[in-house]
């Protein structure tokens, strides 16, 4: 079995060590699909500026700097100078000893971002995003709780620096052969993601992507259902650029719509039912498009459960994301559908409604626990957005970060209000 050493601590990256663990063994593998260009984000609105260290604005928001609400998009920024960084020298031997990876470690508050990235510049910026990311993590869908660390990051110069680590670390998973479906991207497991460039605009864009699966890996205490989980990751992923510092902002996501509405013009748009009980390798491959429109479902059907129809389901939204950081979830689905869970199959230890939970099958309960248990009547309205959005002229609005259904008889809710007109959260 072949084994890294990392030069940087002394610690040794082996793939009997970084088995998936608990309900990390869902964690995501993304194949290929970072070429669609991830993007998407809504919140109460916090961002960073140069200041003084500590300071505090928004719930839970605690970034290490002075923070103002940007009350235009409704977005999440760091300024660049407003983040501290501690670069160091990493190096990596291969098994033989010799030295395969030379790069940088980016130390910050909350990130540690491992990187042989040439591009000095997106090295740069990859501290920066992450840290703006997670506080919008932390603030877009309620207050959530910090990660009980650093959230680790590694991003290597090409994909063949990348694939003998990702084959050591997937050796001897269910996942061990998606390794040679990933031709541009990377993938997230145990809270740590493994990337590497695929030119600088594209790999910032995916490492927003994968920082929300390393969030929740690390944090929370529960998964939640794979479209969920997704789909709060394309939501979470959209940013602008304002000079140096990043601006997440929720419908800043110019790929996720052009893809939504192509493939709304061409009739190829997955129904309700489907986005709810499938994982992403089940369609990826399926059709040339099919893993581009499926992400880009999930992000338009977070924004509907956001603030579609008055922002009526918001409240549960939150109300999902706040039970799976809890621990709750299960509970409730247990309590809902008996110990065997919504699709069957017997055991009734944590352990095992946490796998069922996990089970793509099962999403379809939990939406109908927590959003509607009209899932027919709720796809109609669901349809009805997604139409909606399409055909209207909201592609200015999305470039801007903007909300496209502000003043609309959609508009209202969390998202008008940046989330403040959620529903208890229990």
């Amino acid at each position: 079995m072949a084994s890294f050493a990392d030069q940087s601590g002394g610690r040794r990256l082996r793939a009997a060590a970084l088995w998936w663990a608990g309900w990390c063994a869902a964690s995501t593998l993304v194949a290929g699909c970072a070429g669609d260009g991830d993007r998407g984000v809504k919140g109460d609105g916090v961002r960073a500026v140069a200041g003084s260290p500590g300071a505090v604005a928004g719930p839970g928001a605690v970034i290490g700097s002075a923070v103002n609400s940007d009350a235009g998009t409704g977005g999440v920024g760091l300024q660049a100078g407003a983040v501290g960084v501690r670069a160091e020298p990493w190096r990596v031997n291969g098994p033989d000893g010799r030295e395969v990876i030379s790069g940088r470690v980016l130390r910050s508050a909350n990130v540690v971002v491992h990187t042989s990235v040439a591009n000095e510049a997106t090295a740069a910026k990859l501290p920066v995003l992450l840290e703006a990311a997670l506080a919008m993590h932390r603030t877009a869908l309620g207050p959530l709780p910090a990660p009980p660390g650093p959230l680790e990051c590694y991003v290597f110069s090409d994909r063949a620096q990348w694939k003998p680590l990702a084959q050591a670390i997937l050796s001897g998973t269910t996942s061990s052969s998606t390794v040679e479906r990933i031709q541009a991207g990377g993938f997230t497991t145990g809270g740590r993601a493994f990337l590497f460039d695929i030119g600088p605009q594209r790999t910032l864009q995916l490492a927003a992507h994968e920082a929300w699966h390393q969030y929740t890996q690390r944090t929370f205490r529960e998964p939640m259902p794979v479209w969920l989980e997704e789909g709060v990751a394309t939501f979470m992923e959209g940013y602008r650029w304002q000079g140096d510092s990043p601006v997440f902002s929720p419908w800043a996501n110019t790929e996720r719509f052009d893809q939504l509405r192509a493939a709304a013009s061409a009739e190829r748009l997955m129904p309700l039912e489907m986005l709810l009980s499938v994982s992403p390798q089940e369609v990826l491959g399926v059709t040339d498009d099919a893993g581009v429109t499926y992400y880009a479902q999930l992000w338009a059907l977070v924004h509907w459960l956001n603030e579609g129809e008055g922002g009526r389901h918001a409240g549960a939204l939150r109300q999902m994301v706040a039970d799976a950081a809890m621990g709750r979830m299960s509970r409730r689905m247990t309590e809902r559908f008996g110990l065997d869970g919504p699709s069957g199959g017997g055991g009734g230890g944590s352990g095992a409604r946490r796998t069922l939970l996990l089970a793509a099958s099962n999403g379809t309960a939990v939406f109908r626990e927590y959003i509607d248990r009209d899932v027919a009547g709720a796809a109609e309205g669901y349809r009805r957005f997604v139409m909606r959005l399409v055909e209207s002229n909201a592609r200015g609005a999305i470039v801007a970060g903007r909300s496209p259904l502000a003043g609309g008889a959609e508009a209202g809710g969390a998202g008008a209000a940046g989330g403040r007109r959620a529903g208890p959260v229990r």
